[in-house]
């Protein structure tokens, strides 16, 4: 997956808070997929067309002592997740 030189931005549909959690429902199907504290960091970052580098910045806002290097591959597996349950699209 090449999200680094992408934007993406979260589809439209159902979702839920859940404490720190966000659920939402894949848009295929309906099914529930619960979406756990950083990536609801990463979900809410996303709203609108959104770049690898902001979702990162997004991270290192909520989780400061956490390393760079860590952030990035943390964010592009996230996406890479919400990608394939269909949650995100490509600009």
């Amino acid at each position: 997956m090449a999200v680094i030189s992408a934007v993406v931005r979260r589809r439209r549909v159902p979702e839920r808070m859940f404490g720190s959690k966000v659920i939402v429902a894949r848009p295929t199907d309906g099914t529930p997929v619960v979406l756990a504290a950083t990536a609801t960091v990463v979900w809410r970052r996303i709203e609108g067309w959104t770049t690898l580098f902001e979702v990162v910045d997004a991270l290192g806002d909520a989780f400061p002592t956490v390393a760079e290097d860590v952030r990035l591959l943390t964010a592009s597996e996230i996406l890479e997740r919400l990608e394939d349950d269909e949650l995100i699209e490509r600009g």
